[in-house]
């Protein structure tokens, strides 16, 4: 997971400032559990956690897709 990208801030800060609501909501056919609604980008660090999940980790291979 991306919990350590360096780009994770400044994503989290790009939807602070386009305002983008990203919200979860109980579908009792999906869901195997019940959870309350909720919005999830007035928690960040709920954002971020999530965010972080779909962001590669930061990596430094000489040549790579990845290469600083």
């Amino acid at each position: 997971t991306g919990h350590g990208s360096s780009v994770l801030e400044e994503l989290v800060q790009l939807v602070k400032d386009k305002n983008i609501d990203i919200s979860i909501k109980y579908d009792p056919r999906k869901d195997s559990e019940v959870f309350a609604n909720r919005v999830i980008t007035d928690d960040i660090e709920l954002l971020k956690k999530i965010l972080a999940y779909f962001l590669p980790e930061d990596a430094i291979l000489k040549g790579g897709h990845y290469d600083n």
